[in-house]
């Protein structure tokens, strides 16, 4: 999938990616992140992880989450197969965090446009302000 691997700007010849993306991650990284127990900071010695812990995780998990989905936005101009689809898929995400959240009883934040019709707010450059010599791909 699309999400799952870093992209691979050079192969892609994606001269500018490293220049508009500062953070890159895909799902992947955050599913070998999860595995190896990374997310849980703050954990003791013993690798316990309170409940403060378990927050920083859930909420870091979650950012990185975002963090994909902003990405793709952020480079791809809209109307792209590729924004078009991070677009719905963070909508997705923070619709379907925040009922696990409500009904978990955790607070945590999620990100949302209000009512600007479940469009997902990026923060930094959106993909509407960076130029479109930024977006053409060979």
């Amino acid at each position: 999938g699309t999400f799952n691997y870093p992209v691979n700007a050079e192969a892609l010849g994606l001269k500018d990616y490293n220049t508009i993306i500062k953070r890159p991650m895909d799902l992947g990284t955050i599913k070998t992140k999860l595995l190896s127990n990374l997310y849980a900071d703050g954990g003791s010695d013993e690798g316990t992880c309170d409940s403060v812990c378990q927050h920083n995780g859930r909420e870091a998990v979650a950012n990185d989450i975002r963090l994909v989905f902003q990405n793709a936005c952020r480079y791809n101009p809209p109307m792209h197969p590729v924004h078009e689809a991070a677009k719905h898929l963070l909508v997705y995400f923070e619709e379907h965090y925040a009922n696990i959240l409500k009904k978990s009883g955790a607070q945590g934040h999620v990100t949302s446009a209000g009512s600007g019709g479940g469009t997902p707010v990026l923060s930094g450059p959106t993909a509407e302000s960076i130029p479109r010599a930024y977006h053409q791909v060979p």
